[in-house]
């Protein structure tokens, strides 16, 4: 399974949003406005809402 990211809006720097999904699942990934929020960003800490455009995957390095 792979984490999944978004960039930072303030640094663009990719931080992890505290998901883990396969490709197919994020195609069909429909966020919750209510609940796409990434508290304290590492990078910042700032609080960042997230749409699905703003997503992408980077593998967890597991065995599968």
């Amino acid at each position: 399974m792979s984490q999944v990211f978004m960039n930072c809006p303030n640094t663009d720097k990719p931080v992890y949003v505290g998901l883990n999904m396969e490709w197919n699942a994020l195609e069909a990934y429909e966020p919750d406005p209510r609940k796409t929020i990434l508290k304290e960003c590492p990078e910042c800490g700032a609080d960042h809402t997230f749409r699905k455009n703003d997503l992408f995957l980077r593998a967890d390095g597991g065995a599968g």
